[in-house]
């Protein structure tokens, strides 16, 4: 499927202006002073592990360069090479307009960010080697950063005033309100009628009820896209929520950008695209199964069986709207009358993975970027891999491994490797928190644990369904498999607790969507 992916511009999209030499001048300040400072704070130890862990691939920038390599077929088992977000720019009277689209991840400098600029040489190095870092280093460079960021503040502070019943209209007013050469000034926070000044409590509790009510369905500006995991994705037809949806978007940008700046952390879960979208990070075909479980199974049999013809499909997808109107919207000029067949099945997925993953939402998406990066450089967050980067925006969660052993499944079938299980443990329980939060991530597709503990873990239908633990017959080397939609690992039946070692801290480190088979 991957050599069907061709450069192909997305028609639709949010324009909006936005000068190169802005955001070249806002990056290069950023930038100089991380490069002067790295010399002090990246040792020579670092480096050293860095070289020696060279098979870890995080930082997108090098995900790109590894697509990039003249000779693709030998990385395959490490990089999933799909689409990547980035930004088509044109010039113009106005300046430089740009649009979100997806290229094919080969096609496309690995110096280029999704803002449409690039990287120089010594940037590259410098964000390569942090990227290397175990995540608790990362995550401290990352905060002495933002730190760095944030303005002194007897140059001024950002207070904003609002009212608890119109919290959220109030408090997007002023956020988009604050202008570019403020945006770094300390923020305070003032609920109206109220006696308290903010310490940083007011603020927080201010964060974690705009993120609540921002997120919730009900609003219409996002919706939960897996049960399972209860992650949001942003709803597409968001413009039936409100006709200034555009405008959210870019305040919850904002909104997400102070967060960083600040340490704050939200409840809410941003699906695994999402997350990717932000960082430039490819888009494959097993993300979809993070957006709607059901469509990725049934794509997922269109491409594995014969007989499509049968289904009497077009290239075309219908969308219900809120007043129940059926939309069609054609994959190609006169779609709905081209029928799908076993010989363009591949074209047809290709054209519908890349609607369902960017084309029916990419204005939301534009503008949610174009507020996040406004407060956060984009450079700074992609030391992160996106699982790392959920971690800083939702918290570390804490994991209880008594409560996740006793909550677990084991198939009867390992009573002839009694010890597999046993070292399985054994490992997780080595793990240190952020490490056990990965493993997580990979078998269950969510770093976090449902309040009721492992016992409430669901399927992607919502419905209880326990983690578990089963063998892969006749294999006894090699990566576990994982089942993220039913909570379940397959382990090879390793011959020595070394072997299982090795291959459970290798997943911590790769592409974990490429050893699922959802």
């Amino acid at each position: 499927m991957v050599s069907l992916m061709l450069l192909l511009v997305f028609a639709g999209g949010l324009w909006f202006l936005r000068t190169r030499h802005e955001l070249r001048g806002a990056s290069q300040s950023f930038l100089a002073r991380m490069l002067l400072q790295e010399q002090e704070t990246i040792t020579r130890l670092d480096l050293e592990r860095g070289e020696a862990q060279a098979e870890r691939w995080k930082c997108p920038v090098r995900l790109t360069v590894v697509a990039n390599g003249t000779n693709p077929h030998s990385h395959a088992g490490r990089v999933s090479v799909g689409f990547v977000t980035h930004m088509v720019r044109r010039s113009s009277m106005m300046g430089d307009i740009g649009r979100l689209t997806f290229a094919e991840a080969s096609q496309l400098d690995a110096a280029e960010t999704i803002g449409g600029y690039k990287l120089s040489a010594r940037e590259l190095e410098m964000l390569d080697r942090v990227s290397r870092l175990p995540f608790p280093r990362k995550y401290a460079w990352f905060l002495e950063r933002m730190g760095a960021l944030l303005r002194p503040w007897e140059e001024g502070r950002i207070k904003l005033r609002v009212q608890r019943e119109h919290i959220l209209v109030e408090s997007m007013e002023q956020l988009l309100g604050i202008q570019p050469e403020h945006i770094h000034f300390p923020l305070r926070i003032e609920f109206v009628g109220e006696a308290g000044i903010d310490a940083g409590g007011l603020q927080r509790e201010w964060f974690s009820i705009l993120f609540g009510r921002l997120l919730d369905d009900e609003l219409g500006l996002f919706m939960t896209c897996h049960r399972h995991t209860q992650a949001v994705a942003i709803n597409p037809h968001s413009e039936d929520c409100t006709a200034d949806h555009l405008l959210y978007f870019r305040g919850i940008g904002r909104l997400l950008g102070r967060a960083l700046l600040e340490g704050q952390t939200m409840q809410a879960r941003l699906c695994l695209p999402i997350l990717k979208h932000l960082l430039g990070t490819p888009i494959t075909f097993s993300d979809l199964q993070y957006v709607d479980p059901e469509v990725y199974t049934s794509m997922t049999w269109i491409r594995e069986n014969d007989g499509v013809d049968a289904l009497e499909l077009t290239f075309s997808v219908t969308e219900l709207r809120a007043d129940d109107e059926v939309v069609t919207i054609d994959l190609v000029d006169g779609g709905r009358d081209k029928a799908v067949t076993d010989v363009n099945k591949l074209e047809f997925l290709h054209l519908k993975l890349r609607y369902l993953m960017l084309g029916r939402y990419a204005p939301q998406l534009q503008a949610l970027s174009l507020g996040l990066f406004e407060v956060i450089p984009q450079e700074a967050l992609l030391v992160f891999d996106y699982q790392e980067l959920e971690l800083v925006l939702c918290g570390l969660p804490e994991i209880d491994l008594a409560d996740w052993k006793r909550n677990t499944v084991v198939a009867p079938s390992f009573g002839e490797s009694p010890l597999v299980v046993l070292w399985f443990w054994e490992v997780l329980g080595a793990f240190t928190d952020d490490e056990r939060a990965r493993f997580l991530q990979f078998s269950t597709g969510s770093s976090r644990v449902p309040v009721q503990g492992f016992k409430g873990l669901t399927s992607y239908d919502g419905r209880i369904c326990p983690f578990s633990l089963r063998p892969l017959p006749g294999q006894t080397r090699g990566f576990p498999k994982v089942h993220t939609c039913f909570n379940r690992v397959e382990l090879p039946l390793y011959s020595n607790m070394a072997e299982m070692e090795s291959a459970l801290y290798a997943v911590l480190d790769m592409e974990w969507t490429e050893f699922s088979e959802e």
